[in-house]
């Protein structure tokens, strides 16, 4: 019993670290190529279409993806899953999540500083707020996780 508690000591910590983690690193790359790159023309331009959609088409399906592989890992959670392996298989499913964020946010911050349009820094900053909106809370993860009774209390007490 101890071994469970001390799995589960600080779960809400650990996790909302790696959260900000992952928001913060899109913010200091937007912001560090913003400055370098004050003194050139920059602004939002829509002539290169094809790559702009290509971009809005892969962030879109790397957010769907990570819906679905966070959901399907959650829906493999059943009640009798001990606790400690619930708030793993949790910890796992939102990291791909983030990941699955995180990538196409860095990735439109090089390309606005490679290309200085001003539309890539914008979606890597629509896709900061979006991984911002999904912070975990205590509440909202036992609400995922499907805990009850004894689960719950005891993971109240812990995490």
């Amino acid at each position: 019993m101890q071994k469970q508690h001390d799995n589960i000591s600080g779960f809400t910590i650990k996790i909302r670290s790696i959260h900000k983690i992952f928001v913060m690193i899109p913010i200091i790359f937007g912001s560090t190529f913003y400055l370098l790159s004050r003194n050139l023309e920059h602004g939002i331009y829509l002539s290169e279409e094809t790559e702009l959609a290509f971009t809005a088409m892969a962030v879109t399906s790397c957010i769907l993806f990570g819906d679905f592989i966070f959901k399907k890992k959650i829906s493999e959670i059943t009640a009798a899953t001990p606790l400690t392996e619930k708030i793993n298989k949790f910890r796992i499913a939102f990291v791909i999540k983030l990941s699955l964020i995180y990538g196409p946010a860095v990735v439109s911050t090089f390309i606005y500083h490679t290309t200085h349009n001003l539309a890539y820094l914008l979606i890597g900053g629509i896709l900061v707020l979006y991984m911002i909106i999904l912070v975990p809370k205590k509440e909202k993860i036992a609400e995922q996780l499907r805990l009850r009774g004894k689960e719950k209390i005891i993971f109240n007490q812990f995490a």
